[in-house]
């Protein structure tokens, strides 16, 4: 399901997100710019933000969110 809502570079940031990376550190992995990073994440946001108790949009609940959700949907979750 949450592939289909997110694309493979939101959900690779997602998962960042839930490793502890900041922007920048993201930014630096990925070979793009910060500012790149800062709106995926604001896409990454709106596009769950239906799921998320009280519309949070917070970082920390957006690495809750992936590891409560897609961790357990997903094969990905597999690979760690």
């Amino acid at each position: 399901m949450f592939d289909q809502i997110m694309s493979d570079r939101e959900l690779e940031i997602l998962a960042l997100i839930a490793d502890g990376y900041s922007n920048t550190q993201i930014a630096k992995k990925l070979f793009i710019e910060p500012c790149t990073v800062s709106s995926h994440i604001h896409n990454i946001s709106c596009k769950i933000s239906d799921f998320m108790p009280d519309g949070d949009r917070a970082r920390v609940r957006l690495a809750r969110w992936y590891f409560e959700n897609y961790l357990k949907t997903s094969k990905r979750g597999d690979k760690n």
